[in-house]
């Protein structure tokens, strides 16, 4: 049996609003392209759409030369990786977590690096992205970051990106919103250089973030066109951003209150349509509906299985942090008084 009732609490969330403006001026903007250059974060403090760890097995798989990847000795507590590319490991990362600068030469004989970050997860090391290619189009600083871990830096929809000085990242999109207008975006397999040209579509203004519904700090909330092709991260945008008109769809959100979190996604919520030259506002965050499938046990007893949560919109929130509790949730007779009360594990 499926059951669901109302809590007020949620960690933190995201909220929904839409305004749509042209995008047309009477001069248009030139083609612009910058150069793009590697940059290693002392502090790794991204927050990412779609994080993806890759199992290393015989080798960290970031194509140099005519190789597939960069050799590793792969030991229980200990990995030693080829850091240069010519073939002998050379550098050990010990523990659970490490670091490693990888310098390789492409097969057209240009170098390049790579930083890959380290960990050992159930007795498998494995690898992420932990450095950047950065640069400025349109004035205004734009980072990329190879989500998928495969060296290349133009995964559109897979890659991530972030505008400006925000630690909050979007999936790598084909239009990007810079200066109140909207661009269409290309850039480059090596990360090295990437162009906006203006955006011939209809554009409108998205609003995640003025009609959010809880006192919790949104730090992430990020939309993607439900073809794939554009995405926004809009959480600071208070007022909304200009982004082409079309269906909407929430990839990822993430909120803070104090020492808690929570992730969102799209769950039971349809997509946000972004009309021409139009205003939509989409309430969602608090209340929360929790919805919870249970049997009976014995006579007034009954088992009930750990719920799922969804907002206003029908927006999913999971992962509560630190301790992967629920929200406080009160079970009340028909009279108002209170029969039990406590928070789920494992949420």
């Amino acid at each position: 049996m499926n059951h669901s009732f109302h809590t007020s609490c949620l960690a933190a969330g995201v909220l929904a609003a839409v305004f749509v403006f042209g995008n047309h001026s009477a001069v248009q903007d030139p083609t612009e392209t910058g150069a793009f250059n590697f940059k290693a974060p002392k502090d790794w403090e991204f927050v990412l759409p779609s994080e993806s760890w890759t199992t290393i097995y015989g080798g960290i798989p970031i194509a140099h030369g005519n190789e597939e990847g960069f050799l590793v000795n792969n030991e229980p507590y200990t990995l030693t990786v080829d850091t240069d590319g010519n073939g002998k490991p050379d550098e050990e990362v010990k523990g659970v977590h490490g670091l490693v600068e990888l310098r390789g030469v492409r097969a057209d004989g240009s170098k390049f690096k790579y930083v890959a970050r380290i960990r050992n997860e159930n007795d498998l090391w494995q690898f992420a992205c932990g450095g950047t290619m950065q640069g400025k189009l349109g004035g205004t600083t734009v980072t990329l970051i190879d989500q998928n871990n495969n060296g290349r830096w133009n995964d559109y929809g897979e890659d991530a990106m972030v505008i400006g000085d925000s630690t909050a990242a979007c999936l790598l999109s084909r239009a990007v919103s810079l200066g109140g207008k909207v661009f269409a975006l290309e850039v480059s397999e090596t990360g090295e250089s990437a162009t906006i040209r203006p955006f011939e579509g209809e554009v409108g203004v998205l609003d995640m973030a003025s009609g959010f519904g809880t006192d919790g700090k949104l730090l992430s909330v990020v939309m993607e066109s439900v073809d794939g092709a554009y995405s926004f991260e809009l959480a600071s945008e208070r007022s909304g951003l200009k982004v082409p008109a079309g269906q909407y769809r929430l990839v990822f959100a993430y909120g803070r209150k104090g020492g808690e979190s929570v992730k969102g996604r799209d769950g039971h919520m349809k997509a946000v349509r972004v009309d021409p030259n139009e205003t939509r506002v989409v309430q969602w965050g608090a209340p929360v509906q929790l919805e919870f499938n249970w049997s009976p046990t014995g006579p007034g007893e009954i088992q009930v299985e750990i719920p799922s949560f969804f907002g206003a919109a029908g927006e999913e929130w999971y992962e509560f942090q630190p301790d992967a509790k629920s929200p406080k949730i009160f079970v009340l007779d028909a009279k108002g008084k209170e029969l039990w009360s406590g928070q789920f594990g494992g949420c």
